[in-house]
């Protein structure tokens, strides 16, 4: 299933509830701001798989709307990628979010991407953790401002061979380029849009 429609961005319980009340199509929880709310840091690497994992199950029993969980960029290796898929569709997602950033993710631009043989590792070893599920994955795109339009067009090749649907392009900085060049150089319909509340 494509996701389509307006993503909200939480962190707690009562935020899930004010998305719900605006109905979106799915709610992102999001490992930096968490990671802001339970250590007072911004930067979602210092979170642990298991303690995402378990502040999303948490999360999942206050709401039906889809869960989107952040795999960030798989904790580790392909290995650690298929292990995080696994554990998270335990907890509960509907989509996992894995972007193309070297781990440990982190939240400072520009962030540094994932050589594209490893990438493509992970997202392998994502497909194969998810084959006999619903969740989904959503491919991230964090290091456009060091890969640049080019870049980005490679990725979305390998994405769309892959057969994964769900892209979101994320941390433009001055001077990389807008949601309107990436649209027009990509030929997109549209290009995904998350809301903080």
């Amino acid at each position: 299933m494509e996701l389509s429609g307006e993503i909200a961005v939480a962190a707690n319980a009562v935020e899930i509830r004010q998305a719900v009340q605006q109905n979106v199509a799915a709610i992102f929880i999001s490992g930096r701001l968490l990671a802001n709310r339970l250590i007072g840091q911004d930067d979602e690497g210092l979170l642990s798989l298991s303690e995402y994992a378990h502040f999303f199950r948490n999360m999942c029993l206050t709401t039906n709307v889809p869960l989107i969980a952040d795999g960030q960029a798989g904790f580790g290796n392909p290995l650690n990628t298929y292990e995080t898929a696994q554990e998270l569709i335990r907890s509960g997602a509907n989509y996992l979010v894995l972007n193309d950033q070297k781990y440990p993710s982190h939240s400072q631009i520009p962030n540094s991407p994932e050589d594209l043989v490893e990438f493509l590792g992970k997202i392998k070893a994502c497909q194969d953790s998810l084959q006999a599920t619903d969740c989904q994955i959503i491919l991230k795109f964090d290091g456009i401002a060091i890969y640049g339009l080019n870049g980005l067009k490679k990725r979305f090749k390998l994405a769309q061979k892959l057969g994964i649907k769900n892209l979101l392009v994320s941390t433009l900085v001055k001077n990389s380029c807008s949601n309107y060049q990436i649209k027009c150089f990509l030929k997109l319909d549209f290009v995904s849009k998350m809301i903080s509340r």
